[in-house]
């Protein structure tokens, strides 16, 4: 999935970035390009990437234990899809992420958030506000 490519965020949250954490996050930053189909994290497994669309659609769906599954949420250039790597024990137990829509994005790695949402600040308000909307 990853690329090289500008380091120019178009995503929405990623652009809400104050300067200090910009140049904090960016090195562990990879360009990715979202082919549909592709999973951003499953259900039962520990999420190990948080996802920052900026083209493309994923969709967040959540599965009964009947086997059933609906189409809780999407994700688009205004957010992020990974946000169970930083509530509870990080493992999203009853819902996986899936690209609907090609596009591209950029990819973090769930230690690199945690790191940078863990001592609170601008970053972390950011993301939790985030999380209320969504």
């Amino acid at each position: 999935m990853p690329e090289t490519e500008s380091r120019a965020p178009h995503n929405r949250l990623l652009s809400l970035l104050t300067d200090e954490e910009r140049a904090r996050l960016s090195p562990s930053l990879e360009r990715a390009i979202l082919r549909q189909g592709d999973v951003i994290f499953q259900m039962g497994e520990p999420v190990e990437r948080a996802c920052f669309p900026d083209g493309g659609i994923i969709s967040v769906v959540c599965a009964s234990e009947g086997g059933e599954s609906v189409e809780v949420g999407m994700v688009g250039y205004e957010g992020v899809a990974g946000l169970p790597a930083l509530l509870g024990d990080g493992v999203p137990h009853n819902k996986r992420a899936v690209v609907q829509v090609a596009g591209r994005g950029w990819v973090l790695q769930a230690d690199a958030l945690r790191r940078e949402f863990k001592p609170g600040g601008h970053f972390q308000g950011v993301l939790l506000r985030y999380a209320q909307a969504y």
